[in-house]
């Protein structure tokens, strides 16, 4: 798992996470 700070958030993705709607629209945090 990774822990990221971003705007004093703490948001923790894994490392296989894909989002349901690959939208970029939308603010989504992707890590890979």
């Amino acid at each position: 798992m990774v822990e990221t700070k971003t705007n004093q958030i703490n948001i923790r993705v894994q490392p296989n996470y894909v989002p349901e709607r690959s939208d970029p629209s939308r603010p989504i945090f992707f890590f890979s």
